[in-house]
């Protein structure tokens, strides 16, 4: 899980140097939006320690770990990316490096993901 999160942090620092070529405002949207991503991934990696460290739960717990997982990655990704969106809110560039910045952090999350379960 750690080179998953080491690869979101690469990539969004990637898509904010590439930002920081036309604003600081815009570089320091995207570096939000890959921290929002980042913060997704760690509330991947610790619901996944969670339930390594359950001994022998049930199907019952172990659905209802699943709901209250999506739950909190669901609430945390909205309203960050709302307090994102107010921050730079009359800056339509800083708010496309926002949504640019999580977008690539979760493509890094899905592709180093599925190779680290293969």
């Amino acid at each position: 899980m750690q080179r998953i999160l080491l690869a979101q942090i690469v990539i969004a620092a990637l898509i904010a140097t590439f930002f920081l070529s036309r604003s600081v405002e815009e570089a320091a949207a995207a570096l939000f939006g890959g921290a929002i991503a980042l913060i997704n991934g760690v509330l991947i990696a610790r619901r996944i320690t969670k339930n390594a460290n359950m001994s022998k739960p049930s199907p019952t717990t172990e659905v209802r770990s699943m709901y209250i997982a999506v739950i909190e990655r669901f609430v945390s990704i909205v309203v960050f990316l709302a307090l994102g969106m107010m921050i730079w809110q009359d800056d339509r560039a800083a708010q496309f490096a926002l949504i640019v910045g999580f977008i690539g952090g979760q493509i890094a999350l899905m592709i180093f993901g599925k190779t680290h379960s293969a």
